[in-house]
């Protein structure tokens, strides 16, 4: 009688453990758009002294533009902010970078070497049979490292190593049920093959890090929903002297709806009649809805908006609240007088004083606005009239549509 209980009370448990066993995989549909946003803290030291800290905003904008048997044709931008650290005011665009690569439903990506985004390739991938917590298993993934500007080579640096995952089990986010995992790994790369174009120029001979992430996945859209990690990782250089970087990171996937474009056009421009807002104009753009605010006034010698400057973003900050799930871009122009450098100075710090202007008074969150000084790269009348450089003196507002 003893043993024919322990028998069914086995079958019994094996049939709970097969209704708590799930299977984890990547859902592509095509037209499918969505955005990750990552924050990044980071200490580096030089040769075991520490030298300063870093503070970055990472942006991935995504579409999802063919499916086959599973795996989705994904088109990204991938866009790097920064900040001095401890400031809260806007992140200033360093670097925009274009990709395209195929990911099946396992994780696996396949991808044109040309690309240097993604940094971190094949991470997460999932074993295809059932899982239940606790389970652990290991994967191939690559991490690279783009030498084009310290060293100027032009090729991407490939690491491989192997991943090691463990399924946590689920737990509850945003009124949803999320899984999680541990994402574990590290490696020790002996680097060749590099030349700098510069013989004096110091190159690294050996790459070491060690990562630890907790992954937190939607099994409902089959997708990341958020992470956060810790990284360690050392470049030792031919002549002795190392740097090492110690951070944390945290990311959140956030899907994005259809922006009506003319309507949103049509509602902000009644705003701008009602508010009477002078030298603001709106129309579609070609990342979204983009007010141009026309010749902004700053204290004479500085970035300081005038009064009268900051009376107007109040109420543009009322329209800008309206789309509290877009991102923003804020694009700085110059009319052309000085140095190229000149310019591109210019008009990234009259951007980011109307940035940190609009975070001030709640207009948005800095997660969600990028600034860009584009100089008189783009300029909309002739600079050789002194009407034309005050038409090119301007800042544009997106509200994006991804």
């Amino acid at each position: 009688m003893k043993k024919r209980l322990v028998i069914v009370l086995l079958c019994l448990c094996g049939f709970l453990n097969l209704l708590n066993a799930d299977v984890f995989k990547y859902i592509h549909v095509k037209g499918d758009k969505f955005r990750i946003i990552a924050e990044v803290t980071e200490k580096v030291y030089i040769n075991g002294k520490f030298s300063y800290n870093y503070e970055a905003l990472n942006k991935i904008t995504a579409e999802v533009m063919e499916v086959k048997k599973g795996a989705g044709y994904i088109n990204a931008v991938f866009q790097t902010a920064d900040r001095t650290y401890g400031d809260i005011g806007s992140y200033s665009l360093t670097e925009e970078l274009g990709s395209a690569f195929w990911r099946d439903e396992q994780g696996r990506c396949r991808i044109n070497p040309h690309y240097f985004r993604p940094i971190v390739r094949n991470i997460p991938i999932f074993p295809e049979q059932d899982i239940r917590p606790g389970f652990t298993w290991s994967a191939p993934a690559q991490e690279l490292h783009d030498f084009r500007r310290p060293y100027g080579i032009d090729d991407p640096y490939i690491i491989p190593f192997t991943v090691h995952y463990t399924y946590l089990g689920d737990t509850e986010m945003d009124g949803k049920k999320i899984s999680q995992f541990k994402i574990e790994y590290s490696f020790e790369q002996e680097v060749s093959g590099i030349k700098p174009v510069d013989p004096e120029v110091p190159f690294p001979v050996k790459i070491a890090a060690k990562v630890s992430q907790v992954y937190n996945w939607d099994k409902e859209i089959g997708n990341v929903h958020s992470y956060t990690d810790s990284f360690y990782e050392v470049y030792l250089l031919n002549t002795g002297d190392y740097y090492e970087f110690v951070g944390t990171s945290k990311g959140e996937l956030f899907t994005a709806s259809h922006l009506d474009r003319k309507k949103t056009v049509e509602d902000i421009n009644k705003d701008i009649e009602k508010n009477q807002l002078k030298d603001v104009t709106v129309e579609e753009g070609e990342k979204g809805v983009k007010l141009t605010l026309k010749n902004i006034q700053f204290q004479p010698d500085s970035f300081e908006l005038l009064p009268s400057e900051k009376q107007k973003l109040q109420k543009i900050a009322q329209i800008l609240k309206k789309y509290p799930n877009r991102d923003i871009e804020i694009d700085g122009h110059a009319a052309k007088i000085g140095s190229d450098e000149l310019g591109m100075i210019l008009s990234k710090n009259r951007a980011k004083a109307v940035g940190d202007y609009l975070l001030s008074i709640g207009a948005t969150t800095a997660d969600k606005m990028i600034i860009v000084g584009k100089g008189a790269t783009e300029p909309i009348a002739d600079n050789s009239t002194e009407a034309g450089r005050i038409k090119n003196r301007r800042v544009e507002i997106t509200i994006l549509e991804n």
